[in-house]
């Protein structure tokens, strides 16, 4: 009975978000005594289409025993398990996400459980994540949300809860919102002094200065009628001139500074608009077909404002008895924070195998959670036909395209190609009758090819001989978390750095190069015999001086004896050696090298030469020929004042004379 039915059914829709319905159920009603908290499923169904699943969370009661409702969607089911802590390094974003749901998965019962389905970022990009006890949704939005930005989107297909995740908003509705017409009444948080009617548009600088009393930058006047403004009639016959410089640094073709004006005018400068739509769903007054759904994306048009743009559905609530008085916002400003825009590409730690199955797998889920599209047969102005798939109908035959928002695959005799902007480019993917395939990422189980160059003719590799060619640039190899830029670097000017490596025996490392026996690193060259450093060669300053500088060699401190000889190879071995001069800080050699001085193993020609300051001591034996004191004379080298003897030289004296 009509009394019976349920009361004020609320939808609640937003991008990222579970999602909640809001319902009263009378006494009476067929569900009012078994709908149970957190164990009913409650489904919502438009045109016997499900667009939205859930459980009771909440319950209250009015004064005639109404119960209230209030439903979490099913994204909420995530909520009810958390990651343990974790690390996940060189994966990628769906990989993540899929030990993620698998984590999730084995604690919940079937029917809370996520497959994955379709995901639409990169999947040669390799990122590092961890966890660390937290329930799985916050891990979804703190590590994947909030980092990349994207969408997540429940799918359900025969029996299976899918869980998407994309990178763009999915599809656009034929819909259009006309300022003045679709029962739009009102815009919300749109900062309008930041509103323009009139851009300038400055290019690359072309003089500064020093040349001339004002920099000069390209303009616009030579494509646009002689004028440096872009303008906007219908604003400036409304709201007037309002003007502003807009910089385009990098730009040097004034028919593209142009373009760029024009669209700051028509799409860019909107960029923080938010607009909120009452009764705007034209499938309820019979006019189209196409009802509006969360993440689709709406055309929006204000002559006034000059405004042609194209802004997704991030919110909406459906009066599920009323739905003609849903209402909807519609918001460019959504998650996109790139914390991580620096993205290092490698290879997976996954089969190549592997890699390809999963491409596949990912590339039928992408395929299949497409939710609308529309085929459309062309004929070019010189009859060539072409077949489209669009994502919208707004193709215009005078033009040969879509509105600049449509995503469109097209075929024709000479290719196949993807666009995102209703066909004025094709970027994504193409192939092309001259054999060419063009591709942002191409992944593949075996690729045969000769030659590979990239198409500024910078770098080739010739697989056949081997031969690889790089006229400027880098090549970093071996990147992992440790080594973010490499072990292995060539830059601009080719220098290299080895960051780690083995090269004729020698191992390198970020600090050092090293065998057995030598060591090179900041210090200088360090010598070691059985695993034990010995001494070192260095650059040095002299002891409380600093400006002399030197270069040493040392032994050593912590071992004893240490010794340090110069030696002549008497055999093929380096175990057999005579000792011509050597330093000891101990007794060696069984007591023949005295400790702490230097000894020689041979004789000492000065080649004519003085010795200065040189002390002989004749009563230590320190003398050959056996000289005695009866040989040795004293002579006074420097005397005070006072007539005190300061030091001494001691002679020998030979046949009568002084030597």
């Amino acid at each position: 009975m009509e009394s019976a039915k349920a009361v004020n059914p609320k939808l609640t829709l937003k991008d990222n978000s579970a999602g909640t319905l809001e319902i009263t159920m009378p006494p009476g009603n067929a569900g009012y005594d078994k709908a149970e908290k957190l164990i009913s499923e409650i489904i919502v169904y438009r045109d016997n289409i499900e667009i939205w699943s859930g459980r009771i969370i909440k319950e209250k009661k009015d004064f005639w025993n109404n119960r209230i409702l209030t439903c979490e969607g099913e994204l909420a089911y995530l909520n009810d398990t958390t990651q343990p802590p974790n690390k996940y390094d060189n994966t990628t974003i769906r990989n993540f996400l899929n030990e993620l749901l698998k984590v999730h998965n084995q604690k919940v019962s079937a029917d809370k459980q996520f497959t994955i389905g379709a995901v639409t970022f990169n999947d040669a990009d390799i990122y590092s994540f961890a966890t660390d006890d937290d329930n799985t949704f916050s891990v979804i939005v703190d590590s994947l949300i909030d980092r990349f930005g994207g969408h997540l989107r429940i799918r359900k297909e025969n029996g299976v809860r899918y869980l998407d995740y994309l990178k763009e908003w999915p599809s656009t509705n034929t819909q259009e919102i006309r300022f003045g017409q679709n029962l739009l009444d009102f815009t919300r948080n749109w900062d309008v002094t930041n509103f323009v009617t009139v851009v300038m548009p400055k290019g690359e600088r072309l003089s500064d200065s020093s040349d001339s009393e004002t920099d000069t930058y390209v303009d616009v006047s030579s494509v646009n009628g002689g004028s440096r403004y872009v303008t906007n009639e219908a604003g400036i016959k409304r709201f007037g001139w309002i003007e502003a410089v807009v910089e385009w640094s990098d730009i040097s073709e004034p028919s593209k500074l142009l373009t760029e004006a024009r669209n700051y005018l028509a799409d860019q400068q909107f960029d923080e608009m938010v607009i909120e739509v009452s009764a705007v769903d034209l499938r309820y007054l019979g006019v189209t077909e196409d009802s509006i759904r969360l993440l689709d994306e709406v055309r929006c048009i204000s002559y006034p404002h000059g405004m042609d743009r194209t802004l997704p559905v991030s919110e909406l609530t459906i009066q599920l008895d009323k739905p003609e008085n849903s209402t909807y916002v519609l918001s460019s400003k959504v998650q996109s924070n790139f914390t991580s825009s620096t993205v290092n590409r490698t290879e997976n730690k996954k089969t190549m195998q592997g890699l390809v199955q999963d491409a596949f797998y990912n590339a039928t889920q992408i395929i299949n959670s497409a939710i609308r599209g529309y085929v459309t047969i062309t004929r070019s102005s010189n009859g060539t036909e072409s077949i489209a798939i669009s994502s919208d109908k707004t193709y215009n035959p005078d033009t040969d395209r879509w509105s600049a928002s449509t995503k469109l695959w097209r075929w024709n005799i000479n290719g196949l190609g993807y666009s995102k902007d209703g066909g004025r480019t094709y970027s994504k993917a193409a192939i092309t009758m001259d054999g060419s395939i063009s591709a942002d990422f191409i992944r593949t189980g075996t690729l045969t090819t000769v030659l590979i160059r990239d198409e500024s003719g910078n770098s080739s590799w010739n697989l056949k001989t081997g031969e690889f060619t790089m006229k400027h640039g880098s090549i970093s190899l071996g990147i992992s978390k440790a080594y973010p830029n490499g072990r292995f670097h060539v830059d601009d000017a080719g220098k290299i750095r080895a960051e780690y490596g083995i090269i004729g025996g020698f191992t390198i490392n970020e600090y050092s190069i090293y065998n057995d026996v030598l060591t090179f690193n900041s210090r200088g060259m360090t010598i070691k015999e059985s695993g034990y450093d010995l001494g070192y060669f260095g650059s040095q300053q002299w002891h409380n001086y600093p400006s002399h500088k030197g270069i040493t060699m040392s032994l050593e401190y912590n071992y004893n004896p240490r010794y340090m000889v110069w030696a002549n190879m008497d055999h093929a071995s380096d175990d057999y050696y005579t000792v011509k001069l050597a330093y000891a800080s101990k007794s060696v050699g069984g007591g023949s090298f005295k400790g702490d001085r230097i000894s020689l193993g041979c004789n000492l020609d000065g080649n004519n030469w003085t010795a200065e300051n040189l002390w002989i001591d004749p009563y230590s034996g320190g003398a050959s020929a056996g000289i005695n004191s009866d040989d040795i004379v004293a002579i006074p080298t420097e005397i005070d004042s006072s007539g005190t003897v300061l030091s001494w030289i001691y002679a020998r004296i030979r046949n009568g004379f002084l030597c």
